[in-house]
């Protein structure tokens, strides 16, 4: 999302008082693989680059699924990087739906923002007026933490969530509200035990996918 966006827009009026002149961005594809070079203007190379990535990484979406199985990868890392595939399946889920993410999470939780298990077990009102209160100054709140735990949180307003996961034990699952499992079938199963009928979406590659609805 580039226009409307407060994030971008920031970001695009620091590079114009920094007198930014040239860039050079990357684009991949779904293998790692260098799909293009986009050089240049540092707002025209970026747009022109964004397009490229918008076809990379879209995942085009006749209708949402009831149940939506998604990987981390290849955000494997801990669950900083993790959550990136539960972001995705967020934009294929039905409401009242079930995801079952697969994070290894090798590394844990993470490991340079100690108040992200905080952040993460604390209901939506509670994270907003943090987020709404924090200074930008304020260290101490960590307040990426609370955006990040944000989206987690909205993906539990929209669906439960059932999760996988090597690197993070029952504890720190339940303490995010997500369901633990031994395994995908265990989770699927489960899943399907309240919806018979599901239709279920699997999303191989979460961590770098974007869901995209089809308007009919």
């Amino acid at each position: 999302m580039i226009d409307g966006n407060p994030c971008r827009m920031g970001i695009d009026a620091v590079g114009g008082i920094a007198k930014l002149a040239f860039i050079i961005n990357v684009v991949k594809n779904f293998s790692g693989e260098i799909a293009g070079f986009f050089c240049g203007d540092y707002l025209k190379a970026h747009r022109a680059g964004v397009e490229l990535a918008r076809k990379s990484y879209s995942v085009e979406l006749d209708e949402l699924a009831d149940i939506v199985i998604a990987s981390s990868s290849p955000a494997d890392m801990d669950y900083w990087q993790g959550i990136k595939g539960l972001t995705s399946a967020y934009f294929a889920v039905k409401p009242g739906g079930a995801v079952i993410l697969a994070a290894p999470c090798y590394e844990g939780l993470v490991h340079n923002h100690p108040l992200y298990a905080h952040w993460l077990a604390q209901p939506t009102k509670v994270l907003v007026e943090a987020i709404e209160a924090a200074s930008p100054y304020d260290l101490d709140t960590d307040v990426i933490s609370a955006v990040v735990a944000l989206g987690s949180r909205r993906v539990l307003e929209r669906a439960e969530v059932y999760m996988i996961s090597d690197g993070l034990s029952e504890e720190e699952i339940r303490k995010m509200e997500y369901i633990p499992a031994a395994s995908i079938q265990e989770a699927l199963d489960a899943a399907l035990a309240k919806r018979p009928q599901a239709t279920v979406g699997i999303l191989p590659i979460g961590g770098i996918s974007l869901p995209v609805l089809m308007k009919k």
